[in-house]
């Protein structure tokens, strides 16, 4: 054995590179648009408030929607998606490039550009759609640049053996083991099994819900909206604007002074007619009647025609789902090449790193998987849950939980509920909240003051089920109460849902 040159160890890098040198320029570019999203929505809210509606999801949260740390962790989600996979895909066209005769060279290149043409028309087919657009043409050109002046054949070198199909193969073997596994259940099994078992992946966790709801604003519709504002105009507006808040209210829209922090602005129109805007643009005309009568159809007509940003969540969507977990077996890929790199020549570490890759993500794969609820019973479960291991203990709760199952019947679940394990707690908290037992809710309750904000949001969520007229009251406080005492978005996002699920209504004199 010798040790290898770090020149060497820098040419197996060379897939790295180019990732993180398209990641980088997206997390600037997210990190902007972040920006500007979350200060849109920290005005909207603080126009709200100043007309007197309070407490509101969004308001005195940590970090501060106006912090650029809330920017740039927020960014990350658009990052490690939308960011990564437009990096990836840059990057595949560069390695066909390269491999396809001198020839046909230009017309690859010119094919990509056509269509990547396709996509921006694609994106911005329903309005303009600035934050996508923006990535889709500032990424490319500095990941065709790292990509190309970057490549060991610039340097004299042949190219990298990893190019062979041994390491397609072997990323084809991966994808067999994961996309069966891309279900509703993937990232449940992914924070049961892997994140909730350690402290590291717990902080996860913790970041998770800390950071990720309000980034989600840059690409949602109005009706996707937890919060809406609106706007009334219009000669004849004081006649009829408390009744048109009123009905809005119902649909969590409420009313602003200056039409510039709305989202719909409603402005009257002779014969009793509204005219909705979107800024000073007039989208659609309705009658007072109308939006009075069923206010929920006007704001989903009124997003459909104003939305510019569906093409940018499904592409979205489409990345978390397909390009994220390439961006972790290239990660992976990183810090195997190390220990191989320094030992073995690059014919020999090259082969071998894609393999200790596969041979690692392969076992991760397996190892989230969690044992199929379909294939237990009654006794089964009994058993897993009075002495079984953690992953059993885990699907029998679930079991539990979707076959409606009363918790308190299993011996076992007082233990549960002082157990330090999450996914366990995660899994009793929301059985609680199908529970008959007369503790149940003061167990919910109890949860509620957990110091994990993901505790807290599935117990908020489980009280709801559990609440009866004799506690409904009690708890529809309980929960307004934490609305306006937590600094998590993601607790006041769901106490918000929850209490608005209960029939409270933020009213001007609250």
């Amino acid at each position: 054995m010798r040790f290898i040159y770090p020149k060497d160890t820098w040419r197996l890098l060379y897939p790295v590179r180019v990732l993180l040198a398209g990641l980088l320029v997206s997390e600037l570019l997210a990190t902007v648009v972040v920006w500007y999203s979350n200060h849109a929505l920290h005005r909207k809210l603080m126009a709200i408030q100043a007309a007197g509606y309070s407490p509101l999801p969004g308001t005195g949260i940590d970090p501060s929607l106006q912090s650029l740390e809330a920017a740039w962790s927020g960014a990350v989600f658009f990052t490690l998606s939308i960011g990564a996979g437009i990096t990836l895909l840059t990057f595949g066209v560069i390695l066909l490039t390269q491999s396809v005769p001198s020839v046909a060279r230009r017309w690859v290149t010119w094919l990509f550009v056509v269509i990547w043409g396709g996509v921006l028309v694609w994106v911005n087919i329903g309005g303009i759609c600035p934050g996508l657009s923006a990535m889709l043409l500032l990424i490319p050109p500095v990941v065709m640049l790292t990509a190309v002046h970057g490549a060991p054949q610039r340097f004299g070198g042949s190219p990298l053996p990893w190019r062979r199909a041994i390491h397609t193969g072997l990323i084809g073997l991966l994808l067999l083991l994961w996309l069966p596994r891309i279900n509703g259940d993937v990232f449940v099994n992914i924070k049961d099994n892997l994140l909730l078992t350690s402290r590291p992946g717990i902080k996860a966790v913790d970041l998770y819900y800390r950071y990720t709801l309000y980034p989600a604003e840059v690409f949602k519709s109005l009706a996707q909206k937890q919060i809406r504002a609106h706007a009334v105009t219009g000669a004849d507006a004081a006649s009829i604007q408390s009744r048109i808040n009123q009905a809005l209210a119902g649909v969590n829209s409420f009313p602003v002074s200056d039409w510039r922090y709305a989202d719909m602005v409603i402005q009257t129109m002779d014969d009793k007619l509204l005219a909705l805007k979107d800024g000073g643009a007039m989208v659609q005309k309705v009658s007072q009647s109308q939006l009075l009568t069923d206010p929920w159809q006007m704001v989903r007509q009124f997003s459909t025609h104003t939305d510019n940003k569906a093409n940018f969540r499904k592409a979205t969507i489409v990345s978390l789902l397909g390009v994220a977990p390439l961006v972790l077996y290239l990660a992976t890929f990183a810090l195997f090449c190390v220990v191989p790199g320094l030992f073995f020549p690059i014919r020999v570490s090259s082969v071998l790193v894609p393999v200790l890759c596969c041979s690692f993500w392969s076992a991760a794969i397996v190892y989230l998987d969690t044992p199929m609820t379909a294939d237990l019973n009654r006794e089964t479960v009994a058993k897993a849950m009075a002495s079984g291991p953690r992953k059993e203990k885990i699907a029998a709760l679930r079991y539990i939980h979707h076959n409606g199952l009363e918790i308190a019947d299993f011996a076992g679940y007082r233990m549960i509920l002082k157990t330090d394990d999450f996914a366990q707690r995660y899994w009793m908290v929301k059985c609680l909240g199908k529970s008959r037992h007369p503790l149940a809710m003061q167990w919910i309750i109890r949860a509620m003051k957990s110091d994990s904000p993901y505790i807290v949001c599935k117990a908020i969520e489980a009280g709801a089920g559990q609440a009866t007229a004799e506690n409904g009251s009690s708890f529809t406080r309980a929960v307004t109460r934490k609305l306006a005492s937590s600094g998590n978005w993601y607790v006041q996002y769901y106490a918000f849902k929850v209490a608005r699920e209960r029939g409270w209504i933020p009213r001007a004199s609250e």
